[in-house]
């Protein structure tokens, strides 16, 4: 079943029947998910089995996904972590865990503003690099703000990511706010500093880049 996730007419399929087995296929799916080799595409219909069956086994292993060091992965797996919590009946994900990936992520947009600042926006080449780099970033500041999602009222942080590139001052000013006043943990709360920066329209389309490079077929 799971060599039937590589092809897109099968894939739904045979998520369908690996979440039928229930707990019983975690293990197997662990064992898989753990082989470096596995294509992105598999990964991630695997996420959606274990979305499926979503008991505390399988938020653990989504968790432990959400480290890796591939960046559609950490998105992917973050992005189903925050789909499973927002369901009432869902299992429990532990904050402590959730924290530390939040973190995690902190520490790589430091790393990226700091690249960002070295960086001569001069030349072609240069100007590709920029844009990876901003792509990357994006993408770090999305997995934050959902990390944050399962720790703080959800629907708050929510309005927060949509607008915090907008390209009104006003609104953009407005969602920052919204962070900054449900985000108790002095730590977590670093991330306001981080995002808090002039942009304007040609970071609104490198939101909408980086967004669509989220997960590969």
């Amino acid at each position: 079943l799971v060599s039937c996730l590589s092809d897109r007419s099968l894939r739904q399929a045979a998520i369908t029947a690996l979440v039928s087995f229930g707990p019983a296929a975690l293990e197997r799916i662990a064992e898989r998910l753990a082989d470096k080799s596995l294509a992105t595409n598999v990964r991630v219909a695997l996420y959606s089995v274990l979305e499926g069956i979503r008991n505390e086994h399988a938020v653990e292993i989504l968790v432990e996904q959400s480290g890796a060091s591939s960046m559609a992965v950490r998105n992917e797996a973050v992005l189903t972590l925050w789909r499973i919590a927002r369901l009432s009946d869902g299992p429990v994900i532990e904050p402590k865990r959730i924290r530390a990936r939040a973190l995690e992520e902190l520490e790589r947009l430091k790393r990226y503003a700091a690249l960002e600042k070295g960086v001569d926006r001069v030349g072609l080449f240069r100007s590709f690099f920029v844009e990876e780099l901003d792509a990357a970033r994006v993408q770090a500041e999305t997995r934050v703000f959902l990390l944050l999602g399962m720790l703080y009222e959800r629907a708050a942080l929510y309005r927060a990511w949509l607008h915090y590139r907008s390209v009104q001052q006003r609104t953009r000013s407005n969602a920052i706010e919204l962070l900054d006043q449900h985000v108790g943990d002095p730590d977590l709360k670093v991330f306001v500093s981080l995002i808090e920066r002039e942009e304007g329209q040609g970071d609104q389309r490198m939101r909408t880049i980086a967004m669509r490079r989220l997960v590969p077929d």
